[in-house]
């Protein structure tokens, strides 16, 4: 699990984002994913760094595996000091959307 900032669960990883128009003028994306990012409408604009040439909007949902994050043990430290691990680790019980644990999250 990635540290929670300011309920950010996680930071958005986008892998193989680059593509290469061929003789027809025609781009493929070869494994374009989200490799971390929380469920979510996302908007997409694909752009020629070239020129700032950009595409009409490109919207699809995220849906991740991930549904439910409860913490199971451990109480928040009431003060806690900048380099100090706290006293009492927290504990995360991370669910599927069936009830099953998701491992390596």
């Amino acid at each position: 699990m990635d540290f929670i900032r300011f309920k950010e669960v996680c930071r958005i990883e986008i892998w193989n984002k680059s593509a290469v128009s061929d003789s027809q003028g025609q781009a493929q994306y070869d494994g374009l994913n989200f490799a971390r990012a929380p469920q979510g409408t996302y908007y997409f604009n694909f752009i020629d760094a070239g020129n700032n040439t950009e595409s009409e909007e490109y919207t699809t949902f995220l849906q991740t595996s991930v549904i439910s994050i409860s913490v199971v043990s451990g109480d928040p430290p009431l003060n806690q000091n900048v380099g100090t691990p706290f006293v009492t680790q927290p504990q995360l019980l991370i669910l599927d959307q069936n009830g099953n644990p998701v491992q390596g999250k």
